[in-house]
């Protein structure tokens, strides 16, 4: 048989192939199309006839192995506490959407509730534990002044009083307004 190497391509980082993500081609010289078409002897021919019949996988493929399932009982308990409802709902979904599909259902959707509860989360805070005049506390947000463009008149922009500065909410105050009564 023919001593079989594989062909760094053009421009390609030679370092790659030894770091592990490129290790080597199981494929040899027949994976480059011209070298197929430029002759192969009959033990190469036999090799890649028995290459790509490797290559297709057996009806009882992807396995489940008891070993690989029983790492679900290694779990923390709180883990599988949480996850057991999206185990179950997943469990349902494989008949109807299929394994793959249904595992990256699984996998995306606690994901993406989280972000939806980080989101609601921070705009409740914002929204009712904003900073105001009677308390240090909370968030302060500045908002941006009207633009002002040069030959606006003052009639055109946003009319403001000396006591509208560093107001936080003084002035809509809904308790001691009268203070004639304390």
């Amino acid at each position: 048989m023919a001593q079989s190497y594989v062909k760094i391509r053009k421009g390609a980082n030679p370092a790659q192939n030894a770091t592990g993500t490129n290790p080597m081609s199981i494929e040899g010289r027949m994976a480059i199309e011209n070298e197929r078409m430029a002759g192969m002897t009959t033990m190469e021919r036999a090799w890649r006839k028995q290459w790509l019949k490797d290559q297709e996988l057996s009806p009882r493929e992807p396995v489940f192995e008891a070993e690989l399932q029983m790492k679900r009982n290694l779990l923390n308990p709180l883990r599988k506490l949480y996850g057991a409802p999206l185990d179950w709902f997943f469990l349902k979904l494989v008949p109807t959407l299929g394994y793959n599909k249904a595992a990256a259902l699984r996998f995306w959707t606690p994901k993406a509730l989280l972000g939806i509860g980080l989101v609601y989360f921070t705009a409740y805070h914002l929204k009712y534990n904003s900073r105001d005049w009677s308390s240090r506390n909370g968030w302060y947000i500045y908002t941006t002044k009207a633009a002002v463009f040069p030959g606006m008149k003052r009639e055109e922009m946003e009319p403001r009083e000396p006591s509208d500065y560093c107001d936080r909410g003084f002035k809509a105050r809904t308790e001691l307004r009268d203070l004639s009564k304390v």
